[in-house]
């Protein structure tokens, strides 16, 4: 599997208002919904690629 580094600025998380690790699972689900809407990746591949049920909420709906 491929590894994606970022480095950014130490004031994004309190600019955003966010632990690291809260803001890397929001990156994580806006580039899903981001991949998924414009059709690039299939959403079943997807959510197994990124190991996404663990950032799924709880809510059925969603």
């Amino acid at each position: 599997m491929t590894t994606l580094t970022m480095q950014l600025p130490e004031d994004v998380f309190a600019a955003v208002r966010s632990a690291p690790r809260d803001f890397l699972k929001d990156m994580r689900l806006a580039a899903a919904d981001i991949l998924i809407n414009s059709g690039l990746v299939p959403k079943g591949y997807l959510f197994r690629l990124l190991s996404f049920r663990k950032y799924l909420p709880a809510d059925p709906m969603i």
